[in-house]
């Protein structure tokens, strides 16, 4: 006969969020920067990796490896990723972000593991 399992507990998506604190050090205008991550993605997985110039006020969705122009000025710095999951067994896995800060700094690399 065909049967029907119920499962109590539901997935909690209040936990697939990774938030930074302030990751850079200047104290001038931050107009752009190129955030590069590794990650470990199971099937039906997948990360969107956003970035913030003003403290998280507004944050902008970005592509790893493309550098981002902010839209706003700001000087504090901060990443934001949201793992997304079909399964509630499989979560990717954030192993590094990167962050450079736009050609007008040199672009200075900010390692986070």
């Amino acid at each position: 006969p065909n049967r029907l399992y119920l499962q109590r507990n539901s997935y909690d998506t209040t936990r697939r969020l990774a938030t930074s604190l302030r990751v850079d050090t200047e104290s001038s205008n931050i107009l752009g920067a190129t955030l590069t991550a590794s990650a470990d993605l199971p099937i039906n997985t997948s990360v969107t990796y956003y970035l913030s110039n003003n403290g998280g006020v507004r944050w902008y969705i970005v592509q790893p490896g493309v550098e981002f122009t902010f839209p706003t000025t700001g000087m504090d710095l901060r990443w934001k990723v949201e793992l997304d999951s079909l399964s509630p067994t499989l979560t990717p896995k954030i192993n590094q972000i990167q962050i450079e800060l736009g050609d007008y700094y040199n672009y200075l690399p900010l390692i986070f593991k």
